[in-house]
């Protein structure tokens, strides 16, 4: 019985893996279908300077007549392909994209507005870069969106320590930005803004082993 058990648990356990990787590859594949979409759409329009076979007339002729409704749907497509890239490990996709939507606002106005949705886009990018370790990337979109945006978004260089491997002080860091929030009212952090800390505490915490602290600072 006991034989019989371990079987089907290894069975069950096999089929699980095989569905979560067969998940996986689909998203990856959507990703990158998705991108030869984009560069094709962008070929068909500008053309393009790589090597990429020519469209034919009929299918120029189509995107560059419609090549502002086909922009507005990859942008509105754009969030939900972020949120896949990061969960599938598909981080220098996320970048890309968050870095397209954050740049897209400043195209046709020079006071662009920080909205919530931007907001949202930045802490992906940013857990994108984290993912790819690029700390001086980091801090370079806590110096773009200061001058673009207006605002300054602390959390940001506490990202670029965490990036730098300054797990200590990154944590130091993080935490003093969520006591500031809580007992000021200049600071007011986003939801996206505060679990984004959030978890980057506990990364941090995870990343030295510091079990214990973590335990006490949750509890």
């Amino acid at each position: 019985a006991r034989e019989l058990t371990s079987s089907t648990d290894t069975s069950n356990q096999n089929k699980n893996l095989e569905t979560k990787l067969d998940k996986l590859k689909r998203s990856r594949m959507l990703i990158e279908f998705f991108e030869s979409l984009e560069k094709s759409m962008q070929n068909a329009v500008d053309g393009c300077a790589v090597v990429l076979l020519p469209m034919d007339k009929p299918v120029r002729t189509f995107f560059h007549t419609n090549s502002m409704t086909c922009q507005e749907w990859v942008n509105r497509v754009r969030p939900a392909v972020i949120l896949i890239s990061l969960h599938t490990g598909h981080a220098a996709a996320a970048v890309r994209h968050a870095q397209s939507l954050l740049y897209l606002p400043t195209v046709s106005n020079s006071t662009a507005t920080l909205t919530p949705d931007l907001l949202a886009h930045c802490v992906s990018l940013t857990r994108a870069l984290l993912r790819v370790k690029e700390p001086e990337v980091i801090f370079g979109i806590y110096t773009w969106m200061k001058q673009v945006y207006g605002r300054k978004l602390a959390w940001l260089k506490c990202a670029a320590e965490q990036c730098s491997l300054k797990f200590e002080s990154a944590i130091t860091s993080y935490m003093a930005l969520l006591s500031d929030n809580d007992s000021s009212e200049e600071i007011n952090l986003h939801d996206c803004e505060t679990k984004f800390i959030i978890d980057q505490i506990v990364e941090c915490h995870k990343s030295i082993h510091s079990w214990q602290n973590l335990i006490t600072w949750k509890d």
